[in-house]
C-alpha cells in the first residue's frame, strides 16, 4: 500500500496506460512481423517443393552449411575472416548452379 501512496491517481493511471501501450506496440509490431515473415517462408517453401523438389534441395543446400560455419564462429573455433572467405568460396561453387537453374526455370 505504501508503494501506491507515493503516486497520485493521475500518475498511476498514466503509468498503467503507458505499459499497456508498450505491450500493444510489441504485439502489433515485431511479433506481427515475425508471424507474417514465418508464414511467407512456409508458403514459399511449399510452393518450391510443389514445383520442383530437386531445385528446392539445390537452392536450400547452402543453408545448413552456413549455419554450421556461423556456429563455429560463435564457439570461437573459426575466425570471421575465414567465414567470409568460406562464404565467397561457396558463392563460387553455387554461382554456376544458380545460373543453370535460371536457364532451366522460365
Amino acid at each position: 500500500m505504501l508503494h501506491y501512496d507515493k503516486f497520485t491517481g493521475g500518475g498511476l493511471f498514466t503509468r498503467i496506460f503507458d505499459d499497456v501501450r508498450r505491450v500493444q506496440n510489441f504485439i502489433t509490431g515485431p511479433l506481427g512481423m515475425i508471424f507474417i515473415n514465418a508464414s511467407a517462408v512456409a508458403f514459399i517453401g511449399v510452393v518450391l517443393v510443389t514445383l520442383s523438389p530437386w531445385s528446392t534441395l539445390i537452392a536450400l543446400l547452402p543453408i545448413p552449411i552456413t549455419f554450421a560455419a556461423v556456429l563455429e564462429v560463435v564457439k570461437c573455433e573459426l575466425t570471421m575472416g575465414t567465414l567470409i572467405a568460406f562464404t565467397l568460396y561457396m558463392w563460387q561453387f553455387c554461382g554456376p548452379i544458380f545460373g543453370l537453374v535460371e536457364n532451366v526455370v522460365p
